[in-house]
């Protein structure tokens, strides 16, 4: 079943022409739906992806909005490099949304292949997800 993480993006950086990079998940940070990924999460599943993650409007995927250029995990979280392409009216409207500062949040599409919850607190851990 498709999930979907949403927390804030840290954007590191963001060119005029549509380059960006920055954090698409940051660990030990639950997010609004109380859950929190784990370092290691992302590791299979980086290895068996190989540019099969999109990058999506709404995660529609008849509406690419740009390319990732490189996803790695690593000790902060889910680091990504991309291009969004201007040329698409989605991708013109996410780059004008990210640089006036007005869209604070992006989220990732997943399946957890396996996860812990503390019965205490309801927060759930995301110790392997397939992006």
């Amino acid at each position: 079943m498709q999930q979907f993480f949403d927390c804030p993006f840290e954007v590191k950086f963001l060119s005029d022409e549509g380059t960006l990079e920055g954090y698409r998940s940051v660990f030990h940070v639950a997010d609004r739906g109380n859950d929190v990924v784990a370092p290691g999460a992302f590791a299979r599943t980086l290895t068996r992806a190989k540019g099969d993650v999109r990058m999506l409007w709404q995660h529609d995927p008849s509406e690419p909005i740009g390319v990732w250029e490189s996803i790695e995990e690593d000790a902060h979280g889910l680091k990504v490099a991309g291009r969004l392409l201007r040329n698409v009216r989605r991708g013109a409207e996410a780059h004008a949304l990210l640089k006036a500062g007005a869209l604070d949040g992006l989220s990732i599409g997943y399946s957890v292949v396996e996860s812990t919850v503390d019965p205490n607190t309801g927060l759930r851990t995301l110790t392997e997800l397939d992006l």
